[in-house]
Formats: structure tokens, sequence, C-alpha cells
């Protein structure tokens, strides 16, 4: 039970976190950040713990939801992290536009899916 509520803290970490940063993304009504922008860091920040969230999320979830890109999302905030100065601003934009979005929703199906402490 305890990895289950975990799972659903963490469910709802990640979307609460891809719909801020889908949020802020959408704000900037198509405006270019440079890279030295503080709001460009903080949306990497929010992307990178979207990635950390999934990583944390239980193996035995992961694996009965396949939909969900799991290691690309953890492999890619793994880029974020240590590689950062090869970061292409272009698969940025591309995350915030189209994968959060696209998360955000399967997560939040999986996570209506899930039995609640109640249910238990």
């Amino acid at each position: 039970m305890r990895k289950l509520l975990n799972d659903r803290r963490r469910l709802q970490h990640i979307i609460d976190l891809s719909a801020r940063a889908v949020q802020e993304y959408e704000a900037l009504n198509g405006e270019v950040l440079p890279n030295d922008d503080l709001r460009y860091f903080g949306l990497i920040r929010l992307i990178q713990t979207v990635g950390e969230a999934c990583r944390k999320i239980s193996r035995e979830l992961q694996d009965v939801n396949p939909q969900v890109a799991w290691s690309e999302i953890i492999g890619f905030r793994n880029v974020l992290v240590h590689d950062y100065d090869e970061i292409d601003e272009e698969i940025i934009w591309r995350v915030l536009a189209d994968e959060l979005p696209m998360l955000h929703q399967q997560i939040t199906d999986i996570l209506a899916t899930l039995p609640t402490a109640t249910d238990e």
C-alpha cells in the first residue's frame, strides 16, 4: 500500500508540474527565449522534475503502463541534468508543446484507474 501511495503522490506531482510547464510555455505566445533567460531555466527545471518523478514511479506501475515512454522521459531528464551543455533548444520546445501535454493526459488516465486509500 505504501508503494501505491508514493506512486499516487508522484503521479499527481507529474500532473501538476507538466500543467505548470505547459502553462508557462503557452504564456510566452511564441516568444523565443534566449538560453540565458531565467524563464528558460525555469522551464528546464520543471521538465527535469517531471523526469525525476517518473524515475521514482514503481517498476510495477511502469510495467503495467507501457503507453508512457518512461525510459525516454527518464533518459531526457538525465541529459538535462548531466549533459546540460548539449541541450537542443528545439527539443525543449517540442517537449513543452507536444510531449508534456500528452504525458499529462496519460498520467491523468493512470491516476484515475488507481484505487484510493479508502478503496482498499
